[in-house]
């Protein structure tokens, strides 16, 4: 069975979700909560950490992935990255840059730029390196846990969606009465412009259809079903 656990954040999305499941006999985590003491203290007080394993991450946001640093570090975990997101972690400063440049083209000027980048900074908007990590479209391990996951790029471009035991955790792709809230961020694959997350939303749902007998756990709010 797929357990919820909530945590309140201190970004403006407010409460954020992760769950547990035991997978072939082994505890698994999908996404972490924030890196603040109190999402800490959750997962140590609702979660066996001495007995974890596996941390899938469906997106590099830090409302979602704040504290697989610090659990690798404690328990040894496995982390699973998309492909995207250890592209975005090996490349951060060069798509900082960019990303200046690309609001610079829009119009904003320096010091916004500048405000913009200190206060990510201080929320802890822009995610901390990672030493240690497993990229998930190379391993064996999903399949042998009995995980698989759908690659569904709109919020950001490494969205995924794991499925396992008839539901679909699925990060902040889902969310209950809320349309795709698009982030600002430069296209991964060209290093290039913005991305279009729009029309990647629009592609990504054709792949909905395989979610109808599944029950949907989103990373914010409350599943309808």
């Amino acid at each position: 069975m797929v357990r919820q656990h909530t945590v309140e954040t201190p970004y403006r999305v407010g409460e954020c979700h992760f769950y547990t499941a035991q997978l072939e006999g082994e505890l698994v985590l999908f996404d972490t909560g924030p890196p603040t003491d109190e999402g800490w203290e959750t997962l140590r007080r609702e979660v066996d950490l001495q007995r974890l394993k596996h941390v899938f991450v469906t997106h590099w946001h830090v409302d979602h992935c704040g504290q697989v640093g610090r659990i690798q570090a404690e328990t040894g975990a496995t982390i699973y990255l998309a492909e995207l997101d250890a592209f975005k972690l090996r490349h951060q400063e060069e798509l900082l840059r960019l990303l200046a440049e690309e609001l610079a083209r829009m119009g904003f000027d320096d010091e916004y730029v500048r405000l913009l980048y200190d206060r990510g900074i201080h929320a802890g908007l822009f995610a901390r390196a990672l030493d240690d990590f497993l990229i998930l479209e190379k391993s064996a391990e999903p399949a042998r846990l009995g995980i698989s996951y759908l690659n569904c790029a709109g919020h950001c471009q490494s969205d995924l969606i794991f499925m396992t035991q008839g539901c679909a955790i699925s990060g902040d792709i889902l969310l209950p009465r809320l349309f795709q809230a698009p982030l600002l961020e430069i296209d991964l694959r060209t290093m290039a412009g913005r991305f279009d997350n729009y029309s990647a939303y629009c592609k990504s749902l054709v792949q909905f259809k395989g979610l109808r007998d599944h029950r949907i756990l989103p990373g914010h709010r409350q599943s309808d079903d």
